[in-house]
């Protein structure tokens, strides 16, 4: 993820979503950014709401939305830099 986003494309927009309630808290979420050195934003889903929201069963789990906000494409389990590419070449169309 962090590859892809130092050369985003210019109409995309890339956000993490840290499952909170899910996942193993605050601490584990900073050594993650740390050790990666992730530069894009990640929000924190302390309720469960944006995981549930997204029906999100696994993770990692990537959600491609179009500009409106609906959902254009799902990816369960972990996505190369380059798959994240032909994703958003797919959808460009």
């Amino acid at each position: 993820m962090q590859k892809f986003a130092k050369n985003l494309p210019d109409d995309v927009v890339l956000v993490g979503v840290n499952l909170t309630a899910r996942d193993h808290g605050q601490d584990a979420l900073n050594k993650f950014v740390e050790t990666y050195n992730v530069t894009y934003p990640i929000l924190l889903d302390k309720d469960d709401s944006v995981g549930k929201s997204f029906q999100v069963i696994s993770i990692p789990t990537t959600v491609l939305l179009n500009k409106n906000g609906e959902e254009i494409d799902r990816i369960i389990g972990p996505i190369s830099e380059h798959a994240l590419r032909e994703l958003v070449k797919k959808h460009k169309k």
